[in-house]
């Protein structure tokens, strides 16, 4: 995770594993490919975090970063939620990325990936009481994600991966 203070507005951008929370004005970003984020933000008090996790579940290697795995990750978004006093229903809830990053390679191991990770992240955010107001999940790309917590917006653009159209377009051709 790296943390750039601009203009009195501290930038955090996410790196794989990590997460963050805290209040405004702050904004965070991150890229995602098969990856996923949670975005949370409390419109009241102006506090939030992400995270961005690499697979749904795992045990943690020594050294590893807190987030790396779903289960981990949105438990500890969890816990930072009720240290602020506040209950996960309060949050907006986004959940973000889950993309197919490989449209050329037809094993199902690697195409599942992301799907796997959306569909942790979507029965996680629902057993530690989250309601998922918005979400920006799947397809063929990567996608770059920001929050800014001071006005709760989140910026989803999505990046169409190379090879994917070709893929596209040749299904169902023999």
């Amino acid at each position: 995770m790296s943390a750039v203070a601009q203009d009195d507005v501290q930038e955090i951008h996410l790196m794989p594993g990590d997460l963050f929370f805290g209040a405004a004005p702050a904004k965070v970003s991150t890229l995602l490919g098969s990856c996923v984020s949670v975005v949370l933000w409390h419109p009241k008090r102006r506090i939030g975090g992400m995270c961005h996790y690499v697979l749904p579940t795992g045990v943690p290697r020594k050294g590893a970063k807190p987030g790396a795995y779903a289960d981990a990750a949105i438990e500890a978004l969890f816990k930072a939620v009720t240290r602020a006093g506040s209950r996960p229903r309060e949050y907006r809830t986004t959940l973000v990325g889950g993309g197919h990053m490989f449209p050329t390679i037809q094993r199902p191991d690697v195409q599942e990936v992301g799907e796997r990770n959306v569909a942790a992240g979507e029965t996680l955010l629902k057993q530690y009481g989250f309601v998922i107001s918005d979400r920006d999940t799947g397809g063929h790309g990567h996608r770059h994600v920001d929050l800014d917590l001071a006005t709760g917006a989140v910026h989803v653009r999505f990046e169409l991966q190379p090879g994917a159209a070709r893929c596209a377009a040749g299904k169902g051709k023999t």
